[in-house]
């Protein structure tokens, strides 16, 4: 999977369109959000598999802890995970604590939340999968 030539421009316009979306259990979690800018900037759907759950927080609970929790399901998606300090910009980054996931924008990370998109410290960061 390769970052397509113009994907800094797109993952731009993804935080921007997400600053106002409201979030959704079924299609703006953060799972959810963070396969879209992925296969916005590579071509590739790592999130084919979880679209279009219930949209309801214990179904998409459930589901996500039958896979293993989101440290498996990105890594079944993306592949290895790297150190946190290995995140650059349009990566997927679990945070620690909540466990959200959401897109490295460069010392901060971009998640989606209940007033739309949210910003954490890179430092708040668990670890990363690259993308392309």
């Amino acid at each position: 999977m390769n970052r397509r030539p113009d994907w800094e421009r797109i993952l731009d316009l993804a935080i921007e369109h997400a600053r106002s979306q409201p979030f959704s259990w079924s299609h703006r979690n953060c799972a959810i959000w963070c396969a879209d800018v992925v296969h916005a900037m590579t071509g590739h759907d790592p999130g084919a598999t979880w679209r279009n759950l219930p949209d309801n927080a214990w179904n998409v609970r459930m589901a996500v802890a039958r896979a293993g929790g989101l440290a498996r399901i990105a890594t079944d998606a993306l592949g290895p995970s790297s150190p946190i300090a290995m995140a650059r910009r349009g990566d997927v980054v679990l945070l620690a604590g909540d466990g959200a996931l959401g897109i490295c924008v460069g010392r901060r990370v971009a998640v989606p939340g209940p007033k739309g998109l949210a910003f954490a410290s890179l430092e708040a960061g668990e670890m990363c999968w690259r993308v392309g």
